[in-house]
């Protein structure tokens, strides 16, 4: 039995009614709809989570924007080597991201597949 609550990386965003099991770790920058039902207990940095399933998210530009905008509703800047740390934490999660968005494609029923709506970029 679980004693933590969720574990959220920084600019990650839940859409309004999304439920999470204690003990569920989103990294950074991550996006989450709602489902109606428990999203997955692991959701890794940069991706999203559509139709209850994890799948390819927004390209790394595309979240740094989101970043900085953020970071300026608070009164302040994202800093370049905040950014720099976000660009290299992208490329060195790269692999860990493909894997769980592959494995989530396998798993659907569907002939269309959810990480279809986000295109993968490299944000380069």
């Amino acid at each position: 039995q679980s004693r933590v609550g969720c574990f959220i990386g920084d600019y990650s965003r839940t859409g309004l009614g999304t439920i999470l099991n204690p003990g569920t770790s989103v990294g950074v920058m991550c996006d989450l709809l709602p489902a109606g039902f428990s999203l997955p207990r692991y959701v890794p940095s940069f991706s999203a989570v559509l139709h209850g399933q994890v799948a390819a998210g927004f390209t790394l530009e595309q979240l740094l924007e989101t970043a900085r905008i953020l970071t300026r509703r608070q009164g302040g800047e994202l800093s370049a080597v905040e950014e720099e740390f976000h660009r290299q934490l992208f490329d060195r999660t790269r692999l860990e991201r493909e894997r769980v968005v592959q494995r989530a494609d396998q798993g659907r029923t569907s002939p269309w597949s959810a990480s279809a709506a986000y295109k993968v970029g490299s944000g380069r």
